[in-house]
């Protein structure tokens, strides 16, 4: 006696299927869902053109590099014409900490920043406080569009040969991280 081809196995995948029909949920109407979303963003495309040229000092992008298990976040700042590096480690990415740094690393250099461009993470909730202080003006790069800040990019490429995704961020001195600076 011959099973045909077509009907072996068929209960296997049966299961399969209704277990996956079962945890089918209905998609969220997009319009009232406000989580990930930031306030007033402006969006790279109107930040001026000299800051593409890198002629002048005080244009920064940051950015915030992870460690294992994510259980501290470095905050990277870097300056696109001189290529100075602020790095911070921080307990957590929450808006208000990734501000606070931000704002407490510049603060005393105010009159050289001039322009702020980050990802659109949601640790950068905060940016307008941010620019308030900092009396700059903030801009977002656009989604999965790194090289639109390509400068800190290649600064945190060059900071995970000193402190790989495997390592404890948690765990780093201060001078661990003047060396890398």
């Amino acid at each position: 006696m011959d099973i045909p081809v077509y009907s072996q196995g068929q209960g296997l995948w049966w299961r399969f299927v209704s277990a996956f029909e079962q945890k089918q949920r209905r998609k969220r109407d997009g319009s009232n869902d406000k989580r990930g979303s930031i306030p007033n963003q402006v969006s790279i495309e109107q930040r001026p053109a000299v800051v593409e040229q890198r002629a002048r000092f005080g244009d920064w992008e940051w950015d915030t590099v992870y460690g294992k298990n994510n259980t501290a976040v470095m905050l990277t700042r870097v300056d696109r014409a001189s290529r100075f590096v602020y790095l911070d480690i921080l307990p957590n990415r929450t808006a208000r900490v990734v501000g606070q740094s931000l704002v407490s690393n510049l603060a005393p250099i105010k009159d050289r920043v001039l322009t702020l461009t980050s990802d659109k993470g949601s640790e950068f909730t905060d940016h307008e406080a941010v620019a308030g202080v900092l009396k700059s003006d903030f801009y977002f790069a656009h989604p999965c569009a790194p090289w639109e800040r390509g400068t800190n990019e290649n600064t945190n490429g060059l900071i995970r040969q000193s402190f790989p995704k495997t390592y404890d961020l948690a765990t780093i001195k201060t001078s661990q991280l003047a060396r890398v600076m």
